[in-house]
């Protein structure tokens, strides 16, 4: 039911901001747009410790490694057409997932634009990390962790992005 609100909820938001822009919405992702996909066949996550899930929906490719601890880690990219258009969206998918609203803060990462979006659920507080892979280009990555700074989720979604290792070295 929760998750069903949340879905209606993200549409009813996209919706709202695609209405009185003049301009027809351009449908977003797909390999005929020369955008990057990471699926869970990618070499970046080849030495992950667990199996990866791949779900794709409305352009979006959604990863989960469930780890032999059985901690769920989410790595989300969709393509888009501009920054703005890639960071409006990430709010979006940061609250449809999270099921709550979550105040995003910009900020910068090795030169590309991120947002910061911590929330809580159940006691546990969680970082919704996204980044825009390429400024004007290509995707939004997603990446949950239960790292209470952003320093740390920062590196791990690096880590995930630049050759599938933790900050310490360990593998994913």
């Amino acid at each position: 039911m929760n998750k069903t609100l949340g879905s209606l909820l993200v549409a009813l938001l996209l919706l709202a901001t695609t209405a009185g822009c003049g301009e027809e919405p351009r449908p977003t992702g797909g390999a005929a747009d020369g955008t990057e996909r990471i699926t869970s066949s990618d070499e970046r996550l080849s030495v992950a410790k667990g199996s990866w899930t791949e779900h794709e929906s409305s352009g979006t490719v959604a990863l989960t490694l469930q780890d032999a601890e059985d901690t769920s880690r989410q790595l989300i990219v969709s393509p888009f057409d501009t920054a703005a258009e890639a960071e409006n969206q990430a709010i979006y998918l940061a609250t449809g997932l999270a099921g709550q609203d979550i105040v995003c803060e910009r900020t910068e990462l090795g030169g590309r634009i991120a947002m910061d979006c911590p929330f809580s659920a159940d006691g546990t507080d969680y970082r919704k990390v996204l980044v825009v892979l390429e400024h004007d280009t290509a995707a939004v990555a997603l990446f949950q962790t239960a790292a209470s700074s952003r320093r740390e989720a920062f590196a791990a979604l690096e880590a995930i992005l630049d050759g599938g290792r933790w900050k310490d070295g360990a593998p994913l």
